[in-house]
């Protein structure tokens, strides 16, 4: 009887602790950037809201930790990629199958199951500015060879500790010659700023990495097929799926609903607009239908679009990111993005746009030598940028009396550079209108006298980055050019430096002038007609005025910097409505005083006239 009592305890315990094991916590690994931590938030956060319990994410250095811990049982499942996978086994990438069929088979025998695809390939790609690799004639990676010296790369910094895919066995296959050891940055947006500081000749980076689509970049061809196809999958244990297999049919409902635009999208949230990767996971699952919302959830977002002019893209490129980030600290809720338009002052007047980016220079209608009309239908809310008037002459041909004597060369009609240019010469002629790429090669030729280029501070102008090149060229100040006349005429134009050592074999700074770059807005005072020239003259004021929080919220995002005085701003009148809320206050305190005083003199008074009372003791 005690044995079977025994035998009965036994059998009892061993089912518990079965089911105790089928139930324990499923564990999700990341490699650690931003893409996969959204995507392990993802399946985290669906596997929860069906009844699995899910530890908190572990992260993984690098592949071969992570690999390593999905193969001993200390994670159950992963983001992987297959080309990744394939190389981490040393497998051939030539294969008639897809790289994703052939890492299936490959994984088999470990007993790890790649899942259905999730719909992208996250290949890498060696990227560079379009105006620098168009000055350089460079289309494929092979044309990297072209850069005397060697290539300058940045790359994040798990790339060069990949053996097959990483920089050596790109620069071996390519016959690269590196002029320096590579800079190794993680961020994105801090890897292309590299190429618009002229501190690196080309980047390499994800094809989702957040952001770079707001860049002016070219995606080099990689002609030798060095890079095989990253297909992005789950990659879980089988011991999971036989104990748990609903794990991949929930897993399976994420099959092909992204591709790289919506990976970058993604991405440029967690990245750009400072979101959190567990909002951004479960407002993408929401999006798709895969989670029920709550009653907050259910209001649907608001897409903020920001107006750029696109004879200013390649300029404007480099600010987009702080752009972005400022708007996307002004609105928590909602999506911006910014698109790039024939005339972004008229979008901002028929209402498609909230918002403008735009240079000081197009809150100014010109008039010739007379003092421009200044728009009032918008207003300066934040500034996002500065930039700085580069006047390039050949070296042999330093004019100091005039820096723009001669034949001038200036941005590309329509462009607000343009407009800047074209104010500065004074009615003297133009005679090739192109990048500023171009304007140094016609300098340097001989085709033009001057070239009038902006550029941001710190960003080396295409062309003067090279040793010979900047010998045959030279900066012209611009130390005295803004007489009190001419300020009436240019008012938008700021005193300005260009750092020394900007450029090779420049020693000294060189005094310019420069613009801002600012995000704009309806103005708060605007009903009605826009004023002025141009598209948006004859356009009733359809844009919605940002409130001041709002307002606040761009300008604490942004640059620490006021918009400039001459520029229509909401910021004096702001200041003048607190003022006269003070002034209000002030008069309705004194007014309540002096009814207390009144009423309390009328107390008195009655006090003093009421007659004595007939209970009175006398002494």
């Amino acid at each position: 009887m005690n044995l079977r009592k025994w035998c009965l305890v036994g059998a009892v315990c061993l089912l518990a602790c079965t089911g105790c094991q089928r139930q324990r916590p499923l564990r999700i690994g990341a490699k650690e950037f931003t893409e996969q931590v959204i995507l392990a938030e993802m399946a985290a956060q669906l596997l929860r809201a069906n009844g699995f319990d899910v530890e908190p994410i572990v992260f993984c250095q690098d592949t071969f930790e992570c690999q390593r811990r999905l193969r001993d049982g200390e994670i159950d499942l992963m983001v992987e990629y297959s080309g990744t996978g394939l190389l981490f086994l040393h497998e051939p990438l030539v294969s008639s199958e897809t790289t994703l069929a052939r890492a299936r088979k490959l994984y088999e025998p470990l007993d790890l199951h790649w899942l259905e695809p999730l719909g992208f390939d996250n290949h890498y790609q060696v990227l560079m500015t379009v105006e620098r690799a168009n000055s350089l004639g460079i289309e494929s990676i092979a044309d990297l060879k072209k850069i005397p010296g060697g290539v300058r790369i940045a790359c994040p910094s798990a790339y060069v500790r990949r053996p097959r895919d990483g920089l050596t066995a790109l620069c071996e296959r390519y016959g690269l010659k590196l002029a320096r050891r590579p800079l190794l940055i993680d961020s994105p947006l801090d890897r292309a700023d590299t190429l618009y500081e002229g501190r690196a000749d080309a980047i390499v980076a994800f094809a989702t990495d957040g952001g770079l689509s707001e860049f002016d970049l070219k995606m080099l061809e990689d002609n030798l097929r060095f890079f095989p196809s990253y297909e992005a999958a789950f990659l879980v244990r089988g011991e999971t799926i036989r104990q748990q297999p609903k794990v991949e049919t929930l897993l399976n409902q994420l099959e092909n609903r992204f591709d790289l635009k919506t990976m970058q999208r993604l991405n440029l949230a967690v990245e750009v607009r400072q979101a959190r990767a567990p909002q951004v996971a479960r407002q993408f699952l929401l999006e798709n239908n895969l989670l029920p919302a709550t009653a907050e959830e259910k209001i649907p977002r608001v897409e903020i679009l920001v107006a750029a002019a696109t004879d200013d893209q390649a300029l404007l490129h480099s600010f987009a990111i702080p752009a972005l980030r400022a708007v996307s600290a002004a609105f928590p809720q909602d999506s911006a993005s910014i698109e790039f338009v024939a005339d972004p002052v008229a979008s901002l007047s028929d209402g498609s746009a909230r918002l403008a980016m735009i240079g000081s220079e197009r809150f100014f209608i010109p008039r010739g030598q007379r003092p421009p009309r200044r728009l009032t239908h918008i207003e300066a809310l934040a500034v996002v940028g500065n930039r700085e008037i580069h006047v390039i002459r050949r070296a042999d041909d330093l004019r100091s009396s005039d820096p723009f004597a001669g034949r001038v060369g200036v941005p590309p009609a329509g462009s607000g550079a343009n407009q800047v240019a074209v104010a500065m010469l004074e009615g003297k002629e133009v005679v090739i209108e192109a990048a500023a790429g171009e304007l140094i090669k016609h300098v340097i030729r001989g085709n033009i006298d001057v070239a009038i280029i902006l550029a941001k501070p710190g960003e080396k102008v295409l062309g003067l980055d090279e040793l010979e090149v900047s010998k045959q060229i030279s900066l012209c100040p611009l130390k005295d050019w803004l007489t009190l006349e001419r300020r009436l005429r240019l008012p938008y134009l700021r005193p300005a430096t260009i750092s020394a050592r900007t450029y090779p074999g420049q020693d000294e700074a060189v005094e310019t002038l420069g613009t801002q770059v600012l995000l704009a807005g309806a103005a708060q005072s605007s009903a009605s007609i826009a004023t002025g020239a141009g598209p948006a003259s004859a356009l009733p004021m359809g844009g919605k005025p940002l409130q001041p929080e709002q307002i606040s919220a761009l300008a604490s995002a942004a640059l620490d910097e006021a918009p400039d005085p001459v520029l229509p701003s909401s910021w004096t009148s702001r200041s003048r409505s607190a003022a006269n809320r003070d002034t209000f206050a002030e008069s309705a305190l004194k007014t309540g005083l002096n009814m207390l005083i009144i009423a309390f003199l009328a107390w008195l008074v009655v006090q003093v006239r009421q007659p004595r009372s007939e209970n009175f003791a006398e002494p």
